[in-house]
């Protein structure tokens, strides 16, 4: 079981009020706070499952939907599909190449922290219109010039998208951004990617599967409302209120 941890949720809106309305202003604050409270369960149930502690850059259309956008190309012919995609509605598409084809973004870049031992991991979907079609991943250090690339291909199937990851000892303090390469022995198919991700984590394996929802999940809510008001004038004073959440989430 993973630590308990807390968090406080404080809303301090100022607003003017009438005395009759105040059963409005705290019926409103309690709506608010079961808002809060479900968007606050779906963050923390959507980030349980973390297997390391990890850092993913914010990615500029690594999912390709705004077509090449931030991508360059420095070998091969890419454009940009909408008729084979594994999210949204666009994906990239190499052409026919006996040649490697090569793709970048240097717009997604990632950071190293300064300490400790750290790593990078690039990850990506691919998928092929024949069976002779091979993707490699490369991660670029921009701070230095240099690219370490896979040491072989992956095969890409027609049937189904594969994912491809690959990860290497990351040097502190330095930038890192994707590159993907794709190579199509016949020359007559065509290959496509999608969701690229570039991040960094303290773990030399990579973690490429979605992570498990918990099997319990327990929150403990407290709740407080408190308003003020300007002595006699309390039906016409400036009323400030607050609505406090504690919530204790346990694992």
């Amino acid at each position: 079981m993973s630590s308990p941890y807390r968090t406080r949720l404080q809303l301090t809106p100022k607003t003017k009020v009438k005395v009759q309305n105040r059963q409005r202003l705290v019926m409103g604050g309690s709506v608010l706070a079961v808002a809060l409270l479900f968007g606050l369960g779906v963050f923390m149930f959507g980030n349980f499952g973390a297997s390391h502690d990890a850092l993913a850059a914010i990615g500029a259309n690594m999912g390709f939907e705004n077509n090449l956008t931030e991508w360059t190309s420095s070998a091969g012919t890419w454009t940009s599909d909408n008729t084979t995609v594994r999210s949204g509605s666009k994906s990239a598409k190499l052409a026919a190449t006996t040649t490697a084809g090569r793709i970048y973004n240097s717009s997604s870049t990632i950071t190293i922290p300064s300490s400790g031992t750290n790593y990078i991991t690039v990850i990506a979907w691919a998928k092929a219109s024949n069976a002779a079609s091979q993707v490699k991943l490369g991660i670029y250090n921009n701070s230095t010039g240099s690219e370490s690339t896979q040491a072989s291909y992956t095969s890409i199937t027609a049937g189904s998208w594969t994912q491809i990851s690959y990860t290497v000892a990351a040097t502190n303090s330095k930038v890192y951004y994707p590159v993907v390469y794709g190579i199509e022995s016949s020359g007559t198919g065509n290959i496509f990617i999608e969701d690229v991700m570039i991040y960094t984590g303290t773990s030399s394996t990579s973690d490429v599967t979605d992570p498990n929802a918990p099997a319990t999940f327990t929150v403990s809510v407290s709740a407080s409302f408190r308003d003020t008001f300007n002595g006699d004038k309390e039906s016409e004073s400036e009323r400030r209120s607050e609505f406090v959440i504690d919530v204790l989430c346990v694992r």
